[in-house]
Parts: C-alpha cells; sequence; structure tokens
C-alpha cells in the first residue's frame, strides 16, 4: 500500500512521465487560480482578456501527429502551446518547429499564438538560435524556466479558497537540483552507467566519492549529459586498460558550479552534474578492455551484463 503525503502525488496514476505529472499539475494550478496566477501568467505572455473563466487549459492534447504538453486557449482570441522539460532533459528542435508550424496555420483561427518552452536546465541560448530558425516572430515564442513559474505562483498565492491546494503543489514540485536515487522509479533510470577515467579523475573519484560530467552554461553547445544510473563502474583508460570499480550512486545533483567542487572536477566557468556515491569498491576481477575502445565519455549497461562480462565488449 502506498501512502499519500500529497494531493499531487495521485496525478501520477495518470501520467508516467514527470513532465507531464508536473504539466498537468501546472494546468490544474492555472484553472483553480484563473483571476490571480491564470491572469499573471497570460499577462507574461502579453495576452490579455476580458471573461477569464472562460479560457479553456488542457493537457495533452492531440493535434495532427503531436501531443501538447499543456494548450491554453480562448477562441477567437489565442492559442498557447506549451512544451515541458525537466531536469536534464533538453527540448527536441524538430518537435518544436512541428508545433511552431502548427500555431503558424492556426493565425487563420486565432488573432495570437504562443510557443512557450519551460525548462530547469538553462536553455535560453539554444531556444533563442531557435527563434531564428521558425516562422513565428519573437513575440510568439517564449522562454521560461520552471523556477520562474514556481515562483510566480507562490508569489501570486493570495486567494484564500486555493491557499492549500498551491501550497501542496510549490511542496510537490520544489525545483530540487538533488534527486536521491533510492526514491526514484527504477525502471527510468539505468542501472549502470561506464564511465572512462583516466588516472588523476579515478584518483579524484576515489577521494571524494563523487564523479562529475559538465557543461558550458551559455549553451553554445547542446549538452550531452549522462542520464541517471542507480551504479557508476570506471574503465580506466590508462594501461592497463579496464574496468577496475563500482559505486552505487546516492545521490544526484544538477547544476553544480564548477567554482564549488574541489579537485579534478573545479572549474569555474562550467556546471556539472554531479553523482554522490557509496565509496568506490576495487572489483576482485576487473573487466579488461580486449581490444574493445568506447568512443565516448559513458555508456549506460545493465547490472547482468555487468557481472557476466568477461570483456568491456560483454557489457554494451
Amino acid at each position: 500500500m502506498t501512502e499519500i503525503k500529497n494531493i499531487f502525488h495521485l496525478v501520477g496514476k495518470y501520467f508516467e512521465r514527470e513532465e507531464d505529472k508536473l504539466s498537468a499539475s501546472f494546468a490544474f494550478v492555472l484553472h483553480l487560480n484563473r483571476s490571480n496566477i491564470l491572469k499573471k501568467f497570460l499577462d507574461y505572455l502579453g495576452l490579455t482578456i476580458n471573461g477569464i473563466k472562460d479560457v479553456n487549459i488542457m493537457t495533452q492534447e492531440p493535434h495532427q501527429d503531436s501531443i501538447i504538453d499543456l494548450q491554453i486557449e480562448h477562441k477567437p482570441n489565442f492559442m498557447v502551446f506549451i512544451e515541458s522539460k525537466i531536469w536534464d532533459n533538453q527540448f527536441d528542435e524538430q518537435q518544436l518547429r512541428k508545433y511552431a508550424k502548427l500555431l503558424s496555420k492556426l493565425k487563420n483561427e486565432y488573432k495570437e499564438v504562443r510557443l512557450i518552452l519551460i525548462t530547469q536546465m538553462n536553455e535560453a541560448y539554444r531556444f533563442k538560435e531557435f527563434s531564428k530558425k521558425t516562422e513565428l516572430s519573437r513575440r510568439e515564442l517564449r522562454y521560461l524556466r520552471w523556477n520562474e513559474l514556481l515562483r510566480m505562483v507562490e508569489e501570486n498565492n493570495y486567494i484564500k479558497d486555493s491557499k492549500l491546494v498551491n501550497k501542496l503543489f510549490l511542496e510537490e514540485f520544489e525545483m530540487k537540483d538533488e534527486k536521491v536515487i533510492d526514491e526514484q522509479k527504477i525502471g527510468e533510470i539505468n542501472e549502470v552507467l561506464v564511465f572512462i577515467a583516466d588516472p588523476e579523475c579515478l584518483e579524484d573519484v576515489l577521494k571524494h566519492n563523487r564523479c562529475a560530467w559538465g557543461w558550458d552554461p551559455s549553451g553554445k553547445q547542446r549538452a550531452r549529459l549522462p542520464s541517471d544510473a542507480q551504479y557508476i563502474a570506471f574503465y580506466a583508460s590508462h594501461e592497463p586498460k579496464m574496468i577496475t570499480h563500482l559505486a552505487k550512486v546516492k545521490s544526484i545533483k544538477m547544476n553544480v558550479g564548477g567554482g564549488t567542487l574541489k579537485g579534478w572536477y573545479h572549474s569555474p566557468r562550467l556546471l556539472f552534474k554531479v553523482f554522490y556515491l557509496e565509496k568506490p569498491i576495487r572489483l576482485r576481477n576487473p573487466i579488461p578492455v580486449k581490444g574493445y575502445r568506447m568512443q565516448f565519455g559513458y555508456r549506460p549497461t545493465t547490472f547482468g551484463k555487468f557481472i557476466n562480462a568477461k570483456k568491456v565488449a560483454d557489457l554494451f
């Protein structure tokens, strides 16, 4: 039996993905707070109307071969498509371009259209570059971070009848940059990630019980971040090349400033996704490379493959 501590836990019964759960919950908050939070949100989008009670708010709305995370409509005044991303999930330019084309066609039916991207990770630069390649105008495109929207809910939470619900929403979806792995749905994360580690990196991992992956927060390059995992294995890039250590992941923290990290990962200009580990154990029988060469800094595998591997190629 599962204990329900917050009514927003129930949303998970209908939406498997956390992004969909958050979008649906935010839609409910907008519906419940039309005169304050919904109005404030529409004002930010440059959309003002009389008759806020007639605004339609829908989630997982189908349009041709697309499903819109969150749709806000007031016909014939405006149509808003919202795409939501959380954690280190990055937006798909092709998908947003498809939404932009849909909205462009809907201009015949609506006076105003808006395409909104909301992320947890900073994607401002990529969205700015995307906006130069779409048929929608700058006024019709908006980029927001989830922290900004949660702050908007908190700052406009003054209607007595909805105060408690809004408080529960903010508690349920507080944008902590840290995940506790034991609290995650196991099917949604990798069992094992194999990281390449040079001697200095591996020494740092063993000293501080953590490993990390960094990116430039300016967003000039798409950050290819490793996904979450239950365990991290370390592939020593130095001779003799082999997988020598394994560690259980305790928690994962996003957006860690490189200037705050000591040792090998110290880099003030970067942000990091940091895997905090239990003490890594040295494998009694290290897994030899035997001719296999990893082409990138990490690769996922399963725990079953890991414990049965005779060489690195058996993992993948």
